[in-house]
């Protein structure tokens, strides 16, 4: 008896497990898409601008998988969905064969019945001679039927109807099943759609950013060599991450033939007249304001040695007297020549119109900005020094003076650059 339980037991149970397995693989694979889901849209919300090299090249690379997971997925349910209709197909082919079959025995059974019970002299099967595929299977069913009983022709017929009601019933639930997936291949192909264009959008952001941080380092190269490196080399990787996913979803539209979606997308930047690190604070002045003269005429003008456009002049001009007045000694760079861009987009990108002023940053070998793209060459930004320093920490006195005051003259902080102040923060 307990041998007998435990085979029942053995067999009842073996079919559980491949069950369970397949329910837990499918809870995996959920969960897996879950995070990878999460992963994506929290990477969609990096600000490229802002974010450190790190942190950017996390986001591009947790873009990149969600949509290669997207494309997977699809890819799986566009095989199930061939895999239905293929098997579809067949059944149909099956099924106009057994009505085919139905119908030529139908027409021949009474004459075929005849013909067994009474045999004509002489072959009368000349009239189905053979001229058309059609004709060779009627002759075919016909010559088969021939030589059999008609109670023999009616179990034929009475399998063959059990045999069509099996295959359109078999039909109905692929054509089913067909339905399911094509519905789901939709909806993943609407998911890759949407998993691209975010990636497009992040993409077209941190083009912004190489454009600004590699103009940075550049200006950055007569005042901090080191830092400008630094600069340089942080965003040539970010560059080459950026090049490498823009030339796989090239290989993947050339394969797919699919039209790429492409979403503009601005990066945010900090608001003029805000203060970026949340203080609302300002410092009063505790000597005498005394303003710098503005040198110059035009649209370039210098302000206590920094040249900058005129439009900001008169900020920076107030900006710069109350922080002496503060007893904070600033200094720094403001415009730089886009000239020297020019030359360095000649020698990194080609001497075409496209290669200089239109290739993506990360196309030139080493990355370098687009000339007229940089704050810096539009006047408009201003990398401030502390006591003839560039300013790196946001705990030094400089920087703490400037993040409690320079929104009111109008200026505002790049997050990632403490030393860095435009009009849009930018």
């Amino acid at each position: 008896m307990a041998l007998l339980l435990a085979l029942v037991v053995a067999v009842l149970g073996a079919p559980v497990a491949p069950e369970a397995d397949a329910q837990s693989g499918g809870d995996a694979r959920a969960e897996r898409e879950r995070v990878r889901a999460e992963k994506a849209e929290v990477a969609a919300e990096v600000d490229a601008l802002q974010a450190d090299a790190n942190q950017v090249s996390q986001a591009l690379a947790d873009l990149q998988a969600d949509v290669a997971t997207q494309r997977a997925t699809l890819s799986d349910a566009q095989r199930a969905l061939d895999s239905a209709e293929a098997e579809l197909g067949r059944l149909d082919t099956e099924i106009g064969a057994t009505e085919a079959e139905m119908a030529l025995r139908d027409q021949l059974k009474g004459f075929a019945v005849a013909a067994y019970v009474e045999p004509p002299v002489s072959d009368g099967f000349g009239a189905l001679d053979a001229t058309s595929a059609e004709e060779s299977a009627r002759k075919r069913v016909f010559l088969e039927m021939k030589g059999r009983t008609g109670a023999d022709v009616v179990d034929r017929l009475r399998g063959a109807d059990a045999r069509l009601q099996a295959q359109r019933a078999e039909a109905e639930q692929v054509r089913a099943e067909a339905e399911a997936h094509r519905g789901e291949v939709q909806a993943r192909a609407q998911q890759v759609e949407s998993s691209y264009a975010r990636q497009a959008a992040f993409s077209a952001e941190v083009e912004g950013r190489l454009n600004a941080r590699l103009g940075e380092a550049q200006s950055l190269a007569a005042l901090d060599g080191q830092l400008s490196n630094q600069i340089a080399a942080e965003e040539a990787a970010v560059a080459a991450q950026l090049a490498a996913a823009r030339q796989r979803e090239a290989d993947e539209a050339a394969r797919a033939q699919a039209a790429r979606v492409v979403v503009a997308a601005s990066p945010s930047t900090t608001t003029p007249g805000s203060s970026t690190t949340g203080s609302t604070s300002t410092s009063e002045p505790t000597g005498p304001v005394v303003k710098p003269p503005i040198v110059g005429a035009g649209s370039l003008v210098t302000v206590g040695g920094i040249t900058v456009n005129a439009s900001i002049a008169g900020n920076l001009q107030s900006l710069l007297a109350a922080a002496s007045a503060s007893g904070i000694t600033l200094g720094g760079t403001g415009w730089r020549d886009p000239a020297q861009q020019i030359a360095l987009r000649r020698q990194h990108c080609g001497t075409s119109d496209y290669a200089i002023y239109q290739m993506p940053p990360d196309s030139c070998r080493p990355p370098t900005a687009i000339p007229g793209r940089s704050k810096h060459e539009q006047g408009l930004a201003v990398d401030f020094t502390c006591n003839g320093q560039i300013i790196q920490s946001r705990s030094s006195a400089c920087f703490q003076w400037l993040a409690a005051n320079a929104g009111s003259y109008g200026f505002a902080n790049l997050p990632s650059e403490p030393w860095h102040w435009s009009n849009d923060g930018g």
